[in-house]
Protein backbone atom coordinates (compact mmCIF):
# COMPACT_ATOMS: atom_id res chain seq x y z
CA UNK A 1 0.00 0.00 0.00
CA UNK A 2 2.80 2.37 0.90
CA UNK A 3 4.62 1.63 -2.37
CA UNK A 4 1.42 2.34 -4.30
CA UNK A 5 1.08 5.68 -2.58
CA UNK A 6 4.65 6.59 -3.57
CA UNK A 7 4.05 5.68 -7.21
CA UNK A 8 0.88 7.78 -7.20
CA UNK A 9 2.68 10.74 -5.63
CA UNK A 10 5.47 10.65 -8.24
CA UNK A 11 2.86 10.58 -10.99
CA UNK A 12 0.93 13.54 -9.54
CA UNK A 13 4.14 15.58 -9.34
CA UNK A 14 5.21 14.65 -12.91
CA UNK A 15 8.48 13.18 -11.66
CA UNK A 16 8.43 9.85 -13.50
CA UNK A 17 11.59 10.79 -15.45
CA UNK A 18 13.44 11.73 -12.25
CA UNK A 19 12.37 9.14 -9.67
CA UNK A 20 13.09 5.47 -10.30
CA UNK A 21 11.76 2.50 -8.31
CA UNK A 22 14.33 -0.24 -8.85
CA UNK A 23 12.58 -3.02 -6.92
CA UNK A 24 14.50 -6.05 -5.59
CA UNK A 25 18.13 -5.82 -6.73
CA UNK A 26 21.27 -7.90 -6.20
CA UNK A 27 23.77 -5.39 -7.62
CA UNK A 28 23.71 -2.78 -4.85
CA UNK A 29 27.49 -2.11 -4.97
CA UNK A 30 27.21 -1.22 -8.68
CA UNK A 31 24.17 1.00 -8.11
CA UNK A 32 25.95 2.81 -5.29
CA UNK A 33 29.09 3.27 -7.43
CA UNK A 34 26.94 4.84 -10.19
CA UNK A 35 25.41 7.27 -7.67
CA UNK A 36 26.67 10.74 -6.76
CA UNK A 37 25.29 10.52 -3.23
CA UNK A 38 23.39 8.30 -0.81
CA UNK A 39 20.58 9.86 1.22
CA UNK A 40 19.34 7.81 4.16
CA UNK A 41 15.85 9.09 4.95
CA UNK A 42 14.76 6.87 7.84
CA UNK A 43 12.66 8.39 10.61
CA UNK A 44 13.30 5.55 13.05
CA UNK A 45 16.47 5.26 15.17
CA UNK A 46 18.66 2.34 14.20
CA UNK A 47 21.45 0.87 16.30
CA UNK A 48 23.66 0.74 13.23
CA UNK A 49 23.08 2.07 9.70
CA UNK A 50 24.75 -0.58 7.54
CA UNK A 51 23.79 1.10 4.26
CA UNK A 52 26.01 4.06 5.23
CA UNK A 53 28.96 1.66 5.58
CA UNK A 54 28.17 0.14 2.17
CA UNK A 55 28.14 3.60 0.57
CA UNK A 56 31.40 4.54 2.28
CA UNK A 57 32.99 1.30 1.10
CA UNK A 58 32.45 2.24 -2.56
CA UNK A 59 33.35 5.91 -2.06
CA UNK A 60 29.91 7.54 -2.13
CA UNK A 61 29.24 10.59 0.10
CA UNK A 62 26.30 10.36 2.51
CA UNK A 63 23.57 12.59 3.93
CA UNK A 64 21.64 11.07 6.84
CA UNK A 65 19.40 12.03 9.80
CA UNK A 66 21.11 12.55 13.15
CA UNK A 67 19.33 9.75 15.05
CA UNK A 68 20.22 6.40 16.59
CA UNK A 69 23.65 5.01 15.82
CA UNK A 70 24.06 7.16 12.69
CA UNK A 71 25.72 9.95 14.69
CA UNK A 72 28.36 7.46 15.82
CA UNK A 73 29.30 6.74 12.19
CA UNK A 74 28.95 10.14 10.54
CA UNK A 75 30.79 13.13 11.94
CA UNK A 76 28.95 16.12 10.46
CA UNK A 77 30.82 17.99 7.70
CA UNK A 78 33.83 15.69 8.10
CA UNK A 79 32.75 12.38 6.57
CA UNK A 80 29.12 13.21 5.71
CA UNK A 81 26.28 15.64 6.35
CA UNK A 82 23.65 15.18 9.07
CA UNK A 83 20.17 16.68 8.96
CA UNK A 84 17.27 16.89 11.38
CA UNK A 85 15.02 13.86 11.42
CA UNK A 86 11.59 14.17 9.72
CA UNK A 87 12.49 17.67 8.50
CA UNK A 88 12.33 17.78 4.70
CA UNK A 89 13.76 21.30 4.56
CA UNK A 90 16.81 20.25 6.60
CA UNK A 91 17.23 17.19 4.34
CA UNK A 92 16.96 19.27 1.15
CA UNK A 93 19.49 21.78 2.46
CA UNK A 94 22.00 19.00 3.24
CA UNK A 95 21.58 17.45 -0.23
CA UNK A 96 22.00 20.75 -2.03
CA UNK A 97 25.00 21.70 0.15
CA UNK A 98 26.73 18.42 -0.68
CA UNK A 99 26.02 18.51 -4.43
CA UNK A 100 27.06 22.14 -4.82
CA UNK A 101 30.37 21.80 -2.98
CA UNK A 102 32.74 19.48 -4.82
CA UNK A 103 35.53 19.93 -2.25
CA UNK A 104 33.21 18.97 0.60
CA UNK A 105 31.92 16.00 -1.39
CA UNK A 106 35.46 14.75 -2.06
CA UNK A 107 36.47 15.23 1.57
CA UNK A 108 33.43 13.30 2.87
CA UNK A 109 33.98 10.56 0.30
CA UNK A 110 37.63 10.05 1.28
CA UNK A 111 37.10 10.33 5.04
CA UNK A 112 34.17 7.94 5.09
CA UNK A 113 36.05 5.42 2.97
CA UNK A 114 39.02 5.57 5.36
CA UNK A 115 36.74 5.19 8.38
CA UNK A 116 35.11 2.11 6.85
CA UNK A 117 38.53 0.59 6.13
CA UNK A 118 39.80 1.32 9.65
CA UNK A 119 36.74 0.47 11.74
CA UNK A 120 34.16 -1.47 9.74
CA UNK A 121 36.02 -3.96 7.60
CA UNK A 122 35.08 -7.63 7.79
CA UNK A 123 38.38 -8.40 9.51
CA UNK A 124 37.89 -5.60 12.03
CA UNK A 125 34.32 -6.69 12.73
CA UNK A 126 35.40 -10.30 13.28
CA UNK A 127 38.22 -9.24 15.60
CA UNK A 128 35.95 -6.98 17.69
CA UNK A 129 33.24 -9.63 17.88
CA UNK A 130 35.74 -12.15 19.22
CA UNK A 131 37.07 -9.56 21.68
CA UNK A 132 33.52 -8.96 22.87
CA UNK A 133 32.98 -12.66 23.51
CA UNK A 134 36.33 -12.94 25.27
CA UNK A 135 35.61 -9.92 27.50
CA UNK A 136 32.26 -11.38 28.50
CA UNK A 137 33.96 -14.68 29.25
CA UNK A 138 36.61 -12.92 31.34
CA UNK A 139 34.23 -10.53 33.10
CA UNK A 140 33.35 -12.74 36.01
CA UNK A 141 30.91 -11.60 38.65
CA UNK A 142 32.62 -12.26 41.99
CA UNK A 143 31.25 -11.97 45.53
CA UNK A 144 33.76 -11.68 48.39
CA UNK A 145 32.21 -12.35 51.80
CA UNK A 146 33.93 -10.84 54.83
CA UNK A 147 31.43 -10.48 57.66
CA UNK A 148 33.95 -9.83 60.41
CA UNK A 149 35.41 -7.12 62.55
CA UNK A 150 37.48 -4.16 61.44
CA UNK A 151 40.83 -5.92 61.82
CA UNK A 152 39.64 -8.99 59.91
CA UNK A 153 38.37 -6.81 57.08
CA UNK A 154 41.69 -4.97 56.78
CA UNK A 155 43.47 -8.32 56.52
CA UNK A 156 41.39 -9.05 53.40
CA UNK A 157 42.69 -6.02 51.47
CA UNK A 158 45.71 -7.95 50.18
CA UNK A 159 43.42 -10.67 48.81
CA UNK A 160 41.17 -8.11 47.13
CA UNK A 161 44.23 -6.67 45.42
CA UNK A 162 45.29 -10.12 44.18
CA UNK A 163 41.77 -10.84 42.90
CA UNK A 164 41.71 -7.62 40.92
CA UNK A 165 45.14 -8.41 39.48
CA UNK A 166 43.99 -11.88 38.43
CA UNK A 167 40.58 -10.72 37.13
CA UNK A 168 41.06 -7.13 35.88
CA UNK A 169 37.71 -7.10 34.05
CA UNK A 170 35.68 -8.82 36.75
CA UNK A 171 32.97 -7.15 38.76
CA UNK A 172 34.01 -7.66 42.38
CA UNK A 173 31.38 -7.12 45.10
CA UNK A 174 32.24 -7.12 48.80
CA UNK A 175 29.72 -8.16 51.49
CA UNK A 176 30.59 -6.53 54.83
CA UNK A 177 28.93 -5.21 57.98
CA UNK A 178 27.36 -1.80 57.39
CA UNK A 179 29.30 -0.04 60.18
CA UNK A 180 32.53 -0.56 58.18
CA UNK A 181 31.21 0.88 54.91
CA UNK A 182 33.11 4.18 55.03
CA UNK A 183 36.46 2.41 55.31
CA UNK A 184 36.10 0.81 51.87
CA UNK A 185 34.45 3.71 50.06
CA UNK A 186 37.66 4.46 48.13
CA UNK A 187 38.83 0.86 47.65
CA UNK A 188 40.13 0.57 44.06
CA UNK A 189 39.71 -3.22 43.95
CA UNK A 190 35.94 -3.46 44.41
CA UNK A 191 33.06 -2.35 42.20
CA UNK A 192 30.27 -2.64 44.76
CA UNK A 193 29.88 -2.79 48.54
CA UNK A 194 26.92 -4.85 49.80
CA UNK A 195 25.98 -4.06 53.39
CA UNK A 196 24.78 -6.38 56.14
CA UNK A 197 23.29 -5.28 59.46
CA UNK A 198 22.99 -8.01 62.06
CA UNK A 199 19.80 -6.55 63.53
CA UNK A 200 18.11 -4.85 60.56
CA UNK A 201 19.01 -6.78 57.41
CA UNK A 202 16.15 -8.94 56.14
CA UNK A 203 17.84 -12.23 55.31
CA UNK A 204 15.34 -13.10 52.57
CA UNK A 205 15.80 -9.69 50.91
CA UNK A 206 19.58 -10.06 51.08
CA UNK A 207 19.44 -13.46 49.37
CA UNK A 208 17.06 -12.18 46.68
CA UNK A 209 19.40 -9.27 45.99
CA UNK A 210 22.36 -11.62 45.66
CA UNK A 211 20.40 -13.95 43.36
CA UNK A 212 19.47 -11.05 41.08
CA UNK A 213 23.15 -10.13 40.71
CA UNK A 214 23.86 -13.60 39.28
CA UNK A 215 27.31 -14.09 40.79
CA UNK A 216 29.60 -16.57 39.04
CA UNK A 217 31.59 -17.38 42.17
CA UNK A 218 31.92 -16.48 45.83
CA UNK A 219 34.99 -16.36 48.05
CA UNK A 220 34.26 -16.75 51.74
CA UNK A 221 36.95 -15.21 53.93
CA UNK A 222 34.85 -15.49 57.11
CA UNK A 223 33.91 -19.18 56.87
CA UNK A 224 31.19 -19.62 59.47
CA UNK A 225 27.76 -21.21 59.20
CA UNK A 226 26.11 -17.89 58.21
CA UNK A 227 28.49 -17.04 55.39
CA UNK A 228 28.43 -20.61 54.07
CA UNK A 229 24.62 -20.46 53.99
CA UNK A 230 24.58 -17.07 52.26
CA UNK A 231 26.68 -18.28 49.32
CA UNK A 232 24.72 -21.54 49.02
CA UNK A 233 21.22 -20.05 49.29
CA UNK A 234 22.13 -17.23 46.88
CA UNK A 235 22.65 -20.01 44.29
CA UNK A 236 26.20 -19.01 43.47
CA UNK A 237 27.52 -21.89 41.34
CA UNK A 238 31.20 -21.81 42.44
CA UNK A 239 31.73 -21.33 46.17
CA UNK A 240 35.27 -21.07 47.59
CA UNK A 241 36.36 -21.01 51.21
CA UNK A 242 37.51 -23.16 54.14
CA UNK A 243 35.61 -26.32 54.96
CA UNK A 244 34.79 -25.39 58.53
CA UNK A 245 32.06 -26.93 60.68
CA UNK A 246 28.94 -28.74 59.52
CA UNK A 247 28.12 -26.12 56.86
CA UNK A 248 31.55 -26.44 55.25
CA UNK A 249 30.01 -29.05 52.94
CA UNK A 250 28.03 -26.24 51.26
CA UNK A 251 31.26 -25.07 49.63
CA UNK A 252 32.00 -26.94 46.41
CA UNK A 253 35.59 -25.62 46.14
CA UNK A 254 36.65 -25.95 49.75
CA UNK A 255 40.12 -25.80 51.24
CA UNK A 256 40.77 -27.93 54.32
CA UNK A 257 41.48 -25.96 57.48
CA UNK A 258 45.23 -25.87 58.13
CA UNK A 259 46.46 -28.12 60.90
CA UNK A 260 48.79 -25.38 62.07
CA UNK A 261 46.33 -22.99 63.68
CA UNK A 262 49.12 -20.43 64.15
CA UNK A 263 49.30 -19.77 60.42
CA UNK A 264 48.95 -16.09 59.59
CA UNK A 265 45.42 -15.16 58.42
CA UNK A 266 46.67 -13.52 55.24
CA UNK A 267 48.53 -16.70 54.30
CA UNK A 268 45.37 -18.67 55.03
CA UNK A 269 43.50 -16.53 52.52
CA UNK A 270 46.19 -17.27 49.96
CA UNK A 271 45.36 -20.98 50.30
CA UNK A 272 41.87 -20.25 48.99
CA UNK A 273 43.08 -17.90 46.25
CA UNK A 274 45.40 -20.60 44.88
CA UNK A 275 42.29 -22.55 43.90
CA UNK A 276 41.42 -19.63 41.60
CA UNK A 277 44.77 -19.80 39.82
CA UNK A 278 46.48 -17.03 41.78
CA UNK A 279 50.07 -18.20 41.91
CA UNK A 280 51.82 -15.29 43.63
CA UNK A 281 50.77 -13.13 46.54
CA UNK A 282 51.60 -9.65 47.76
CA UNK A 283 50.55 -9.50 51.43
CA UNK A 284 50.85 -5.71 51.76
CA UNK A 285 47.73 -4.35 53.46
CA UNK A 286 46.13 -1.09 52.33
CA UNK A 287 43.62 1.54 53.37
CA UNK A 288 42.51 4.64 51.48
CA UNK A 289 41.84 7.67 53.71
CA UNK A 290 40.59 10.71 51.84
CA UNK A 291 42.14 14.17 51.89
CA UNK A 292 39.26 15.66 53.90
CA UNK A 293 39.84 13.32 56.84
CA UNK A 294 43.60 13.86 56.69
CA UNK A 295 43.12 17.65 56.61
CA UNK A 296 40.66 17.38 59.51
CA UNK A 297 43.16 15.46 61.66
CA UNK A 298 45.98 17.85 60.71
CA UNK A 299 43.80 20.79 61.76
CA UNK A 300 42.88 19.26 65.13
CA UNK A 301 46.49 18.34 65.90
CA UNK A 302 47.61 21.86 65.05
CA UNK A 303 44.96 23.39 67.35
CA UNK A 304 46.17 21.14 70.16
CA UNK A 305 49.75 22.28 69.77
CA UNK A 306 51.12 19.34 67.80
CA UNK A 307 53.65 20.35 65.17
CA UNK A 308 54.60 18.51 61.99
CA UNK A 309 58.12 18.12 63.37
CA UNK A 310 56.92 16.41 66.59
CA UNK A 311 57.51 12.70 67.07
CA UNK A 312 54.12 11.15 67.83
CA UNK A 313 53.65 7.96 69.83
CA UNK A 314 50.15 6.54 69.72
CA UNK A 315 48.74 4.56 72.64
CA UNK A 316 45.74 2.38 71.80
CA UNK A 317 44.62 2.07 75.42
CA UNK A 318 42.15 -0.77 74.88
CA UNK A 319 41.00 -3.47 72.53
CA UNK A 320 37.39 -4.33 71.76
CA UNK A 321 34.95 -4.00 74.66
CA UNK A 322 34.21 -7.73 74.31
CA UNK A 323 37.91 -8.58 74.93
CA UNK A 324 38.95 -7.00 78.28
CA UNK A 325 41.64 -9.68 78.69
CA UNK A 326 43.59 -8.15 75.78
CA UNK A 327 44.09 -4.84 77.56
CA UNK A 328 47.43 -3.81 79.08
CA UNK A 329 46.71 -2.05 82.42
CA UNK A 330 45.81 1.59 81.91
CA UNK A 331 48.14 2.48 84.81
CA UNK A 332 51.02 1.12 82.73
CA UNK A 333 49.98 3.24 79.76
CA UNK A 334 49.80 6.29 82.05
CA UNK A 335 53.28 5.67 83.47
CA UNK A 336 54.62 5.04 79.94
CA UNK A 337 53.18 8.34 78.70
CA UNK A 338 55.20 10.31 81.27
CA UNK A 339 58.39 8.47 80.32
CA UNK A 340 57.74 9.17 76.63
CA UNK A 341 57.26 12.88 77.35
CA UNK A 342 60.61 12.93 79.16
CA UNK A 343 62.14 11.64 75.91
CA UNK A 344 60.78 14.72 74.09
CA UNK A 345 57.95 12.75 72.45
CA UNK A 346 54.26 13.59 72.22
CA UNK A 347 51.61 11.06 73.15
CA UNK A 348 48.36 10.50 71.25
CA UNK A 349 45.67 8.48 73.06
CA UNK A 350 43.40 6.31 70.91
CA UNK A 351 40.31 4.32 71.77
CA UNK A 352 36.56 4.03 71.42
CA UNK A 353 33.84 5.61 73.55
CA UNK A 354 33.84 2.97 76.29
CA UNK A 355 37.43 3.93 77.17
CA UNK A 356 36.71 7.62 77.87
CA UNK A 357 36.84 7.22 81.65
CA UNK A 358 40.27 5.64 81.43
CA UNK A 359 41.65 8.89 79.99
CA UNK A 360 41.12 10.45 83.44
CA UNK A 361 43.91 8.21 84.76
CA UNK A 362 46.46 9.96 82.53
CA UNK A 363 48.33 13.04 83.75
CA UNK A 364 47.12 16.41 82.50
CA UNK A 365 49.93 17.48 80.22
CA UNK A 366 50.05 19.46 77.00
CA UNK A 367 52.12 16.70 75.37
CA UNK A 368 49.33 14.13 75.94
CA UNK A 369 46.55 14.57 73.40
CA UNK A 370 43.47 12.39 73.67
CA UNK A 371 41.37 11.33 70.65
CA UNK A 372 39.53 8.65 72.62
CA UNK A 373 35.94 8.47 71.37
CA UNK A 374 36.48 11.47 69.08
CA UNK A 375 37.20 10.00 65.65
CA UNK A 376 35.24 8.17 63.00
CA UNK A 377 36.88 5.24 61.21
CA UNK A 378 38.43 7.26 58.38
CA UNK A 379 39.75 9.90 60.77
CA UNK A 380 41.26 7.14 62.90
CA UNK A 381 43.08 5.82 59.84
CA UNK A 382 44.38 9.31 59.04
CA UNK A 383 45.48 9.82 62.65
CA UNK A 384 47.34 6.49 62.87
CA UNK A 385 49.00 7.33 59.56
CA UNK A 386 50.48 10.45 61.22
CA UNK A 387 52.03 8.48 64.09
CA UNK A 388 55.69 7.51 64.24
CA UNK A 389 54.97 4.49 66.46
CA UNK A 390 51.75 2.86 67.66
CA UNK A 391 51.69 0.86 70.90
CA UNK A 392 48.67 -1.38 70.91
CA UNK A 393 47.15 -4.60 72.18
CA UNK A 394 45.83 -7.19 69.70
CA UNK A 395 43.27 -4.79 68.22
CA UNK A 396 41.99 -3.13 65.06
CA UNK A 397 44.42 -0.16 65.36
CA UNK A 398 47.27 -2.67 64.99
CA UNK A 399 45.89 -3.71 61.58
CA UNK A 400 45.27 -0.09 60.59
CA UNK A 401 48.89 0.75 61.41
CA UNK A 402 50.07 -2.13 59.27
CA UNK A 403 47.99 -0.83 56.34
CA UNK A 404 49.24 2.75 56.75
CA UNK A 405 52.93 1.83 57.16
CA UNK A 406 53.13 3.00 60.79
CA UNK A 407 55.66 1.29 63.07
CA UNK A 408 54.02 -1.00 65.63
CA UNK A 409 54.69 -2.34 69.12
CA UNK A 410 52.09 -5.03 69.79
CA UNK A 411 51.33 -6.20 73.36
CA UNK A 412 49.92 -9.74 73.33
CA UNK A 413 48.18 -11.53 76.17
CA UNK A 414 45.51 -14.23 75.66
CA UNK A 415 45.91 -14.54 71.88
CA UNK A 416 48.65 -16.06 69.76
CA UNK A 417 50.82 -13.46 67.97
CA UNK A 418 51.60 -15.90 65.16
CA UNK A 419 47.90 -16.10 64.31
CA UNK A 420 47.07 -12.42 64.56
CA UNK A 421 50.09 -10.25 63.80
CA UNK A 422 49.50 -8.52 60.45
CA UNK A 423 52.21 -8.24 57.79
CA UNK A 424 54.05 -5.01 58.56
CA UNK A 425 57.33 -3.36 57.64
CA UNK A 426 58.33 -2.68 61.25
CA UNK A 427 56.56 -4.51 64.06
CA UNK A 428 57.82 -5.58 67.48
CA UNK A 429 55.80 -8.09 69.51
CA UNK A 430 56.04 -8.11 73.31
CA UNK A 431 54.64 -11.26 74.95
CA UNK A 432 55.28 -12.90 78.31
CA UNK A 433 55.25 -16.52 77.05
CA UNK A 434 53.55 -17.97 80.14
CA UNK A 435 52.37 -21.57 80.26
CA UNK A 436 48.74 -20.43 80.13
CA UNK A 437 49.26 -18.52 76.87
CA UNK A 438 47.47 -18.43 74.56
CA UNK A 439 44.15 -19.14 76.29
CA UNK A 440 41.70 -17.18 74.09
CA UNK A 441 39.53 -16.49 77.12
CA UNK A 442 37.61 -13.27 77.58
CA UNK A 443 37.75 -13.68 81.35
CA UNK A 444 41.05 -14.48 83.00
CA UNK A 445 40.82 -17.58 85.25
CA UNK A 446 44.44 -17.55 86.31
CA UNK A 447 45.29 -17.08 89.99
CA UNK A 448 47.39 -14.09 89.04
CA UNK A 449 44.89 -12.07 87.06
CA UNK A 450 46.10 -10.99 83.62
CA UNK A 451 49.66 -12.02 84.45
CA UNK A 452 50.38 -12.40 80.73
CA UNK A 453 49.99 -8.64 80.22
CA UNK A 454 51.01 -7.42 83.68
CA UNK A 455 54.43 -9.00 83.22
CA UNK A 456 55.16 -6.80 80.20
CA UNK A 457 57.12 -4.04 81.92
CA UNK A 458 56.70 -0.35 81.14
CA UNK A 459 60.48 0.03 80.85
CA UNK A 460 60.60 -2.79 78.30
CA UNK A 461 58.03 -1.00 76.15
CA UNK A 462 59.95 2.27 76.44
CA UNK A 463 63.20 0.60 75.35
CA UNK A 464 61.42 -0.88 72.35
CA UNK A 465 60.06 2.56 71.36
CA UNK A 466 63.53 4.08 71.51
CA UNK A 467 65.00 1.16 69.55
CA UNK A 468 62.42 1.57 66.77
CA UNK A 469 62.86 5.35 66.58
CA UNK A 470 66.64 5.04 66.40
CA UNK A 471 66.51 2.61 63.46
CA UNK A 472 67.80 4.22 60.28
Amino acid sequence: NYESQLHQLVKELNLEDRVKFLGMRFDIPKILMDSDMLVLSTRFPEAFGRVIIEAGAVGVPVCAPNIGGIGEIIEDRKDGLLFSCADENSMAKAIITMLSNSDLMQQCRENLRKKVEDKFSLGSMTKKTLECYRSVQERKNILVIKLGGLGDLILATASLKMLRRKFPRAKISLLIYDNLQSLFKNCPYTDEIILFNRKKTNFSELLNGLKQRRFDLSIDFKNNYLTHLIAYLARIPYRYGFSRGLTGCLLNYAEALPRDLSEEPVKQQYRVLKKLGISSFDDTLQLWPNHQDEDSIDGILKKRGVLRSDKLIGLAIGASQEWPTKNWPVENFSKLSLLLIQQGLKVILLGTNYLRKKVEKFPKHKSIVSFVGETNLNQLVSLIKRLDVLITPDSAPMHIASATGTKIIALFGPTNPKRHVPPAKELEVLVSDLDCQPCYKRQCKSREKLACLNKIEVEEVLKTVIKILNKV
